[in-house]
């Protein structure tokens, strides 16, 4: 990928919902971020949030591993920004809420897990999630501004 974009770019990765499968997400992830040199220094942070994001769709949305159900990653960059849109075929996002302070953790009280929703808010300029979708599913989609 070009260091200058100068049109819309798309790459689209369809993975097993497995945790072995999340080394090939962040390969893919980094590739994207490598070329885009108006990321600066957020690259790898932007693979982390999307990492985290991935994890907790198999941990939660999918129900666990299951090979059977894939994740859908959706790289999309423009002159202003990198969109990553996220679906799954999970059926236990009718339950979350990305706006539920229950879900935020104290750093100064750490406990184990429970940090990817800090994480995704605090690297990412835009975190939507859309559950239930017509054929079964979630959507998460994360955008990081251009600056």
């Amino acid at each position: 990928m070009s260091k200058d974009i100068q049109k819309e770019n798309i790459v689209t990765l369809t993975v097993p919902s497995t945790p072995e499968h999340l080394k090939l997400i962040r390969k893919v992830a980094t590739s994207v971020v490598d070329g885009l040199a108006a990321l600066g220094g957020e690259g790898t942070r932007v693979v982390l949030a999307l990492d985290e994001a991935c994890a907790n769709i198999i941990k939660y949305s999918c129900g666990g591993p299951d090979p059977e159900l894939t994740i859908e990653v959706n790289f999309t960059v423009t002159d202003e920004s990198l969109t990553i849109r996220l679906r799954d075929f999970g059926e236990c996002g009718k339950d979350f809420d990305l706006e539920d302070s229950r879900q935020e953790k104290d750093p100064n009280a750490p406990t184990p897990g429970g940090y990817g929703l800090n994480i995704l808010k605090t690297v990412m300029d835009s975190v939507v999630y859309s559950c239930c979708l017509e054929g079964g599913g979630n959507i998460l989609v994360m955008e990081k501004r251009f600056n």
